[in-house]
């Protein structure tokens, strides 16, 4: 069971320390601008957490896997809402 998901898009300076590591899908070559955290508990049954980066496609699937707003350039998140039948009444 997994819990605590949080999408972060890394800074410049952060993309640079981590340019090693790789995206978090198995075969993906792309750059990271993503890393995601959450927590699990583990086969002992203590609570962990676990940090995975992502290039920016891999982070929209993580993203949509989990329900999360999407960031935008500037850092600021973006919900968008719909209301049912708001076409409907226009």
């Amino acid at each position: 069971m997994a819990w605590g998901h949080r999408l972060k898009r890394l800074t410049k300076r952060e993309q640079y320390l981590c340019r090693e590591w790789g995206c978090g899908a198995a075969s993906c070559q792309a750059a990271l601008e993503y890393i995601s955290t959450y927590a699990y508990v583990s086969a002992r049954g203590h609570a962990t957490h676990a940090r995975r980066p992502f290039c920016a496609e891999h982070a929209r699937q993580f993203a949509m896997r989990f329900c999360l707003a999407w960031p935008t350039r500037d850092g600021r998140v973006r919900i968008r809402f719909e209301v049912p039948g708001a076409r409907d009444a226009a």
